[in-house]
């Protein structure tokens, strides 16, 4: 009645560009690639409508191009701030009574980044936060 399990045969894996993927991944990635690759040259898309166009997730997208070797040409990646110093910085900038658009002007950051910033480090500055 209670046959045995038959073992499991180990995944035939497949490289590409260096990195191992299976069968299927390694065929779906070769059947996107002239169209990843003319909607990034020819297009000059952004990831988001790449991901679109392809039916994929944008994560799936991204993948996928690093998989293949393709550098997203119309990217935008924000740079990260250096907010090391800002807990000896912004406290005293609000207790004069700047806005939060004037410190992150003054820092190089907008207005709701310092905001978030005064929310994560439990300093309450404006009434309607206080509950």
């Amino acid at each position: 009645m209670n046959e045995p399990k038959k073992p499991r045969r180990a995944r035939e894996m497949l490289e590409i560009n260096g990195r191992k993927v299976s069968r299927s991944l390694y065929n779906k990635l070769n059947a996107i690639r002239a169209d990843l690759e003319r909607l990034n040259n020819v297009e000059r898309l952004n990831l988001p409508d790449i991901a679109a166009r392809l039916s994929v997730s944008r994560e799936t997208a991204a993948t996928w191009a690093e998989l293949l070797g393709v550098t997203i040409l119309n990217s935008y990646r924000r740079p990260r701030l250096d907010k090391s110093t800002w807990a000896k910085l912004l406290p005293p900038m609000r207790k004069r009574g700047m806005t939060y658009k004037e410190i992150g002007a003054q820092v190089g950051a907008t207005n709701i980044s310092v905001c978030r910033w005064f929310l994560n480090q439990g300093i309450v500055t404006n009434k309607h936060y206080n509950r």
